[in-house]
């Protein structure tokens, strides 16, 4: 019960955040190499917070094998990053990005609730989206296989 309004208390907070990331964008701002492809995902305040539900969610669902999940965003992501690359289009990415971070909020605070199918297929997407900025910045720069790199192992 205590979890719950601990959520219950930050999601205001994590809800500014998502709002405020139109004003800092971090897509497309310094896209050079490695260090880049590292940066990104932790200044850009949507991946972080894709990152930090997936993790969480993980954690709280998996007991047992916690990476399986985080693996399954990485696998998806990759996917995402290489439809971005191809100039592939898929609407409203960065409102999708931004939307799936919310669902990732509630998940946490549903996560024994969830259907297990529901979850994965909410980190599917959010993963596919996530990528799928990374590749299409990647086209621009500078290193694209060094900031692919990063952005993987980060």
């Amino acid at each position: 019960m205590a979890k719950a309004k601990l959520i219950q208390k930050l999601i205001p907070y994590l809800l500014s955040f998502i709002f405020a990331m139109s004003l800092a964008n971090a897509h497309l701002i310094g896209v050079g190499g490695l260090s880049s492809g590292v940066l990104h995902p932790l200044l850009g305040i949507d991946h972080f917070l894709a990152m930090i539900c997936v993790g969480i969610v993980s954690i709280y669902r998996m007991r047992d094998n916690p990476w399986i999940l985080p693996a399954v965003f990485l696998v998806f992501m990759i996917g995402g990053g290489i439809a971005g690359l191809l100039d592939i289009g898929i609407p409203f990415v960065e409102r999708g990005n931004a939307v799936s971070v919310i669902l990732m909020g509630i998940l946490i605070g549903t996560v024994k609730k969830c259907p297990t199918k529901l979850l994965v297929l909410l980190i599917v997407l959010s993963a596919i989206l996530h990528g799928h900025s990374h590749g299409g910045e990647m086209q621009f720069a500078l290193e694209p296989s060094l900031y692919a790199v990063g952005f993987i192992f980060t």
